[in-house]
C-alpha cells in the first residue's frame, strides 16, 4: 500500500465512524492529517512508524486509533509475521499493547512472554475470546490495574458483557479435541492420527467411532496390544460410512446397542477431550486429561 492509499483508508474509517456517531464525536480527516503531518507523517515509512497511541494523541478515538495504526502498519506486520522473534532489548521497548499484540499463549518462553510474566508479576490478566483469541483490550486493562496496585482478579467481564476468567503468563483457556476410541483419555493429534499406532481416523465416521468406543468401556473389546487396534482399524479404514457401520454393529452388536439407549437419554460419549489447559503444561497425549 502507497501512503496516499493508507491515508486513503483512514480517511474511510474516520468517515465510517462520523457516521454513526453524533456530531459531538465526530473527527475531522482533515484536522486529523494536518496534525499527523506537522508530527512528521509525510511519507509511508514516517507513518509506519505510528503506533496507535500516538494517533489517540492526534485525536482519534482509542478503537479508531487502533484501526488507523494497523492499517499504516499493514506492510510492515506482514513482514513482521515472517520473522516471529525479539530481541530482550526491542521486549523492553515495546508498549503493553504492541507485547500483547505479539504474545502466542502457545509459545511463552521468550522475552515477549518473560516481559508480561514481569510486568504482572505473575499475576493473571489475560482474558481470551470464546474462539480462544486474546482479547487485547480487556487483558491491557487487567495489567494496567496490577500495575497501579490492585489485586488480581478472579473474574472480569469483557467488553461485550461476557464473565470470563483472567490467566497468567503461561496459562491458556482449555482446548477440546477429538478423543481416540480405542484408548480412551488420549487425544487424536490435530491430523486425526492415533499416537500409539501412527494411524489416523480421519474419514472414520462418528458413529462408528461411537461404537468402538463404547465397547472398550463395556469390556466388549479388550485391547492387549497395538496389534489388535491395528486388527480393528483395519475392518473399518477404507470402507464407505455405510459399511463401515455395518460392520461394526455387526461385529460389536452390544455396544451399539447399549449406544443407542444412551443416544436417547443424551449419554452418548461426545468424544471429546480436554487439553492445554491451566496446569497441564506437559504431554497432552496421557489418560490424566478430562472428558465431557
Amino acid at each position: 500500500m502507497s501512503y496516499d492509499s493508507k491515508l486513503q483508508s483512514a480517511r474511510i474509517i474516520i468517515e465510517s465512524h462520523n457516521q454513526a456517531i453524533d456530531e459531538s464525536g465526530q473527527v475531522k480527516f482533515d484536522d486529523f492529517l494536518s496534525m499527523l503531518q506537522r508530527m512528521g507523517g509525510t511519507t509511508e515509512d514516517a507513518i509506519k512508524q505510528c503506533s496507535w497511541e500516538d494517533l489517540q494523541g492526534l485525536g482519534l478515538p482509542k478503537l479508531l486509533a487502533r484501526q488507523v495504526a494497523k492499517h499504516f502498519r499493514a506492510d510492515t506486520e506482514v513482514a513482521e509475521k515472517k520473522t516471529t522473534y525479539v530481541s530482550e532489548r526491542k521486549a523492553a521497548q515495546m508498549t503493553v499493547s504492541e507485547l500483547l499484540e505479539r504474545y502466542d499463549a502457545k509459545d511463552v518462553d521468550n522475552h515477549i512472554g518473560a516481559r508480561l510474566k514481569s510486568k504482572s508479576k505473575g499475576f493473571a490478566f489475560l482474558v481470551f475470546s470464546n474462539d480462544g483469541a486474546l482479547d487485547l483490550e480487556t487483558s491491557e486493562k487487567l495489567l494496567a490495574e496490577l500495575g497501579d496496585g490492585y489485586p488480581p482478579r478472579n473474574l472480569a467481564i469483557r467488553d461485550d458483557g461476557t464473565p470470563c476468567r483472567p490467566y497468567a503468563v503461561g496459562e491458556r483457556p482449555d482446548t477440546y479435541v477429538d478423543e481416540n476410541p480405542l484408548y480412551p483419555g488420549r487425544a487424536l493429534r490435530p491430523d486425526g492420527t492415533c499416537d500409539q499406532t501412527n494411524r489416523s481416523w480421519n474419514g472414520v465416521p462418528f458413529s462408528v467411532r461411537q461404537i468402538l468406543y463404547v465397547s472398550r468401556q463395556n469390556g466388549e473389546v479388550s485391547i492387549r496390544s497395538v496389534q489388535e487396534v491395528h486388527q480393528i482399524m483395519d475392518l473399518i479404514v477404507g470402507q464407505n460410512d455405510m459399511d463401515a457401520e455395518a460392520i461394526v454393529r455387526t461385529r460389536f452388536a452390544g455396544s451399539a446397542i447399549e449406544l443407542q439407549e444412551m443416544l436417547q437419554t443424551n449419554r452418548a460419549p461426545s468424544l471429546r477431550i480436554k487439553i492445554g489447559g491451566v496446569g497441564d503444561k506437559n504431554d497432552p497425549f496421557y489418560a490424566k486429561n478430562k472428558k465431557f
